[in-house]
């Protein structure tokens, strides 16, 4: 039992020590560690680390009526051959107040955007609807999907909101949302 008990508390300590990291702000990356682009750091809500370390950040771009994508290279710096000088600025009707909560990069490089977008115009950010969008892996929106790029839909009578996206193993795009009236976890599109 002695044994048992000094054994265990051993490796306890060293999966301890093994699994510790020094965690610091590398002065390589960006600027002094940190990257700026179209947002400057501002409403950033979402970001993926794509397979050659290179990083998406999106959300919504401080006032304007779009959402951004960005694309940063491993070094920080923007990836000016991504969007527009290494952003897209994504609407998804003309003077809709648009935000994107959350992404996800398909194996083919395409690019899955969910977030929220006014339901009433007149209302200007007042009631939302739920969006997704898909973009071609340089920026660009894919025009083939939805209705130039994006699908909308309301799921209630109030505000929807919207916390994830994933894709199925059959392709299905299922978003994590909700109304201010219920919970609701659905299949947004195939």
């Amino acid at each position: 039992m002695k044994k048992n008990l000094i054994l265990n508390v051993t490796l306890l300590f060293v999966c301890s020590a093994a699994l510790a990291q020094n965690i610091s702000i590398d002065p390589t990356y960006g600027t002094n560690g940190y990257a700026t682009g179209a947002t400057n750091g501002r409403f950033v809500n979402v970001s993926a680390m794509l397979p050659n370390n290179n990083i998406l950040v999106a959300g919504n771009g401080n006032a304007t009526t779009s959402y951004i994508v960005e694309k940063h290279l491993e070094d920080g710096t923007s990836d000016l051959a991504f969007g527009s000088n290494g952003f897209a600025r994504i609407n998804i009707a003309a003077n809709s107040k648009d935000n994107a909560n959350a992404m996800q990069v398909q194996s083919d490089g395409t690019i899955l955007i969910a977030g929220t977008s006014d339901s009433e115009l007149s209302l200007f950010g007042t009631y939302c609807d739920v969006f997704v969008s898909r973009l071609l892996a340089d920026g660009t929106l894919e025009t083939s999907f939805g209705t130039n790029g994006h699908v909308k839909t309301n799921l209630g009578t109030n505000d929807d909101e919207v916390w994830e996206i994933a894709t199925t193993s059959n392709g299905t795009i299922d978003v994590l949302a909700a109304s201010q009236n219920t919970s609701i976890a659905t299949k947004l599109l195939k």
